[in-house]
């Protein structure tokens, strides 16, 4: 009973006051249902001369029908009828009602869940979602949150029946206290049974879940790898590593359905073999009349059907429930990885110097440091450029200037302000990052240029996407700008899907652009047309660009040399070139050279 009520704070949490409005429904279709079966139960004495009294239910509906006027036989009978009927219907009426209210709350469950924990997961530290395998992301947030909305299906199932339990049973105790006592005495003999077969079908339920993501990891790595698998014919032995995983699944599948069966199936014939006792006791034995022993073991009956539904739903219930352990082992983990400053903290402003001033940082569990006592500005509307061998730290440097990562020690200011004060959110939606492996969805090109912003007018779009020489292919798609791009944009070359990118940002407009190897996927006249659209910008932002052809950082204000996670150099194209150092071998061996050149 305590986990039941855990659950049923679990759902209050998520539903709200719609759970309770929910439990008073039912509650009022079964109240109305049952008052409903005690007019009919006189109905069964028509015509017999039965002591009223012996049957307190029948005493007290003759008593009402009395004082409604009713003596005679003949119209207490329709008064008993019409009004049974009327109110089995309302009641029926009302529990329809409940079901579908039901309904609703289990879509609109499962719609507020999948927001708010996608939006929960962005607003987590980075390093919590590189942490994590992309599988048990995608299972918990799909898969597992529509299985919580599932499971409130079957919950709202045993709420109704546990009502209509409780109804059916309060009706024999009124009648014959002595009997109900002893078939509820019988029915507790069964709880050892339901409670042990319920404990397996949740131990079951949590491995399919976790089994189910271990699957759907699995098969998101091969789909991303789909070009090398079917090109050097592997994915025969790697479907190995899908039987295993599948094989797992059936296994707590099949463990499922034994002890639900053995849970269910088991406790129907106890029943009815119970009650078919109780009816020979009653009859033979202590002489009750046949009309009213057979009432009173419809109702048990009645009572045992719904108490064979509430074992059956719980454990469906519980079949399921392995969706909620997964998501409020998800919801924990968010919980406690949620970034210091998100929605809350100061307006960015990028008037002033970007500023990184002694920052050092490791990622967790590794002391090896990717970033070393590294110390720069860049000063606002002006292009810098960060170059190095891999492993340099130009990605963790993109990483902490966007929020991503924090400074392990030393501080990181935008105009004076700390970024530990900073409004992230605010700051990250007025950076613009175009990165080397192209953002793209499976959707339209004016959606993936203007990522679904209604407030973007096709004319918005097609002036972003001609700034990015990307008009032109558009223009010969089959239907332009409404043309599906395929799942990361498979239908594109890679120099269409960087110039889609980057038309994405030129129409956001940022105050300050981050460029990640962004021209590497083109050729070189459409480079250079960027390049001269980037060139026309300068000053009305800052760009800050990461690059191994050195000649797309060439007119930058700025370059910064970074080794080992050191800043070893910095200056302009022409002066770190005439210094002979590091930045001139890169640049001799792309056979580039200086100012005269």
């Amino acid at each position: 009973m305590r986990e039941f009520f855990d659950y049923f704070m679990f759902y209050y949490r998520l539903a709200g006051k719609r759970i309770v409005l929910f439990t008073l429904l039912s509650l009022m279709s079964v109240a109305t249902q049952g008052i409903g079966a005690c007019f009919f139960l006189p109905v069964l004495n028509y015509g017999q001369k039965a002591d009223n009294g012996s049957n307190k239910i029948i005493e007290i509906v003759i008593w009402i029908l009395d004082k409604l006027g009713a003596h005679t036989e003949n119209t207490r009978l329709f008064f008993m009828l019409a009004t049974a009927s009327g109110l089995f219907f309302v009641g029926n009426f009302l529990l329809l009602l409940s079901r579908l209210y039901a309904s609703k709350i289990g879509t609109d469950i499962f719609a507020d869940l999948q927001v708010r924990s996608l939006r929960r997961l962005f607003q987590s530290r980075y390093e919590y979602y590189t942490g994590k395998n992309l599988g048990y992301l995608t299972n918990a947030l799909v898969q597992q949150t529509m299985g919580v909305s599932n499971t409130f299906s079957f919950f709202s199932t045993i709420i109704i029946n546990f009502f209509l339990a409780m109804l059916f049973l309060s009706l024999p105790f009124v009648m014959n206290p002595g009997m109900a006592l002893i078939a509820v005495g019988a029915g507790c003999l069964y709880l050892p049974v339901v409670r042990f077969t319920s404990r397996q079908i949740k131990k079951y339920s949590i491995k399919n879940a976790e089994y189910f993501g271990d699957l759907s990891d699995i098969v998101i790595q091969f789909l991303s790898n789909y070009k090398y698998l079917k090109a050097t014919g592997t994915f025969k032995s790697c479907l190995w590593k899908v039987k295993e995983c599948t094989g797992q699944i059936c296994y707590a599948i099949r463990r499922l359905a034994v002890w639900s069966s053995c849970g269910s199936d088991m406790m129907l014939p106890f029943a009815v073999c119970f009650i078919s006792v109780l009816f020979y006791v009653q009859v033979v034995r202590l002489q009750t009349p046949v009309t009213e022993a057979l009432a009173l073991l419809g109702f048990l009956y009645m009572a045992y059907q719904k108490s064979v539904i509430l074992p059956t739903a719980y454990q469906k219930f519980l079949s399921c429930a392995g969706a909620i352990v997964i998501y409020r082992t998800l919801d924990e983990e968010l919980n406690k990885e949620i970034e210091t400053v998100s929605g809350g903290g100061k307006e960015p402003s990028f008037d002033g110097l970007l500023k990184f001033e002694g920052v050092s940082f490791s990622y967790r569990n590794n002391s090896a440091k990717v970033l070393d006592n590294l110390s720069f500005e860049v000063a606002p509307r002006t292009s810098v450029a960060f170059v190095g061998g891999s492993g340099a730290g130009k990605s963790t440097i993109v990483n902490m200037i966007t929020g991503l990562l924090q400074p392990s020690s030393g501080s990181l200011t935008l105009s004076g302000t700390s970024y530990v004060e900073l409004n992230l959110e605010a700051l990250r939606e007025r950076i613009g990052y175009v990165t080397q492996e192209s953002v793209i969805f499976n959707d339209s090109v004016h959606n993936n240029i203007c990522l679904w912003d209604h407030s973007r007018t096709p004319e918005d779009v097609g002036f972003a996407a001609a700034k990015a020489s990307a008009a032109e292919f558009i223009e010969k798609m089959p239907e332009k700008y409404q043309s599906t791009l395929g799942d990361r944009g498979v239908l594109l070359s890679g120099g269409q899907r960087q110039r889609i990118t980057i038309a994405r940002e030129l129409l956001r407009g940022s105050p300050l652009l981050i460029l990640d190897e962004a021209t590497s996927a083109l050729d070189s006249a459409t480079e250079q047309e960027i390049q001269h659209e980037l060139e026309a910008a300068h000053g009305e932002r800052t760009i800050i660009m990461i690059a191994h052809r050195l000649s797309t950082v060439r007119h930058c204000d700025r370059i910064f040399v970074l080794e080992n996670g050191r800043l070893v150099e910095s200056g302009s194209y022409d002066e770190l070139y005439r210094k002979g150092g590091i930045f001139r071998s890169m640049a001799d061996r792309q056979a580039l050279g200086g100012e005269d050149v």
